[in-house]
């Protein structure tokens, strides 16, 4: 669908449906936000009272659900790893990314697991809506991680963000914010980065290492390459960028610091077999 086709069926729901409709608000965040700086604040703010976190970790077994400055206690073990999933377009918390990927590190018992829910926004049927919300989303990431670090990375926690689809360009934006805030982290892991709409996305520069798996690239998903070294290993310990069929729905520029191309299964399911195997 074009991008004049959206507009056209934006115009059609706001006209039969607008006084019921509960995507107006989003329509109005996200039409408006990249044209009028005087709006920005309004609009991140709509923006965050709609992104949830979910902790799992030895105190949270059942996951703890926050939002940013509820100035709650968050215990965890800050010597640990963090592990970052972000779902993608059209998904939530509980969609079988997040929870493939939770469930595999919470057998190791060694990490704290943030899970970021920003369904309210992303399960937007209108495509452009919640891809231009991925950078405000994405700060609002930085914003949670300062927040329960104490606002400082004195300690420098190591921090691994993993996104699917759209949630790829979350964590890159997360990276890029806590960049400007003086500090890098360790590793995102993005799986099948959307391409429709998305400028600036993920780079092999938003982390201190960046791994991209690709299982549709093309037309829906970047297919530019995106790592500095391309291989055609298979999936192993030293395999961490793989594209499975690039060409058609992904992105395949160079993200990533190793680029693997193989046919092999998806995404979310090569990162959770690949888990307990190498603790990736």
């Amino acid at each position: 669908m074009t991008i004049f086709q959206y507009f056209l069926l934006v115009c059609w729901i706001l006209t039969i449906n607008a006084a019921e409709n509960s995507i107006l608000e989003i329509l109005q965040t996200n039409l408006i936000s990249p044209f009028s700086e005087e709006i920005k604040p309004i609009v991140k703010a709509h923006v965050y009272k709609r992104i949830y976190f979910i902790m799992f970790n030895e105190y949270f077994p059942y996951g703890k659900k926050f939002q940013l400055n509820e100035n709650q206690n968050i215990s965890m073990d800050f010597n640990k790893t963090m592990k970052i999933i972000i779902h993608g377009w059209m998904n939530d918390r509980n969609t079988a990314m997040p929870r493939a990927l939770r469930t595999e590190y919470e057998k190791l018992e060694q990490f704290n697991i943030l899970v970021v829910d920003w369904s309210e926004i992303s399960q937007t049927i209108l495509y452009p809506l919640p891809a231009n919300g991925t950078t405000t989303v994405g700060e609002c990431v930085c914003d949670m991680l300062m927040q329960i670090y104490n606002s400082s990375f004195n300690k420098e926690p190591d921090i691994h963000i993993i996104g699917f689809s759209l949630g790829a360009h979350v964590a890159a934006f997360a990276g890029r914010k806590l960049m400007q805030r003086n500090f890098t982290v360790n590793r995102i892991t993005g799986l099948d980065p959307a391409k429709p709409l998305i400028e600036n996305g993920l780079s092999s520069s938003d982390a201190k290492f960046v791994d991209v798996i690709h299982t549709s690239s093309g037309t829906y998903g970047k297919k530019e390459p995106m790592g500095h070294i391309l291989s055609k290993r298979r999936m192993g310990s030293t395999i961490d960028v793989i594209h499975t069929s690039s060409g058609t729905y992904g992105k395949k520029e160079p993200m990533g610091h190793i680029l693997s191309k193989r046919r092999m299964g998806s995404t979310t399911g090569l990162l959770a077999s690949s888990i307990s195997a190498f603790s990736m």
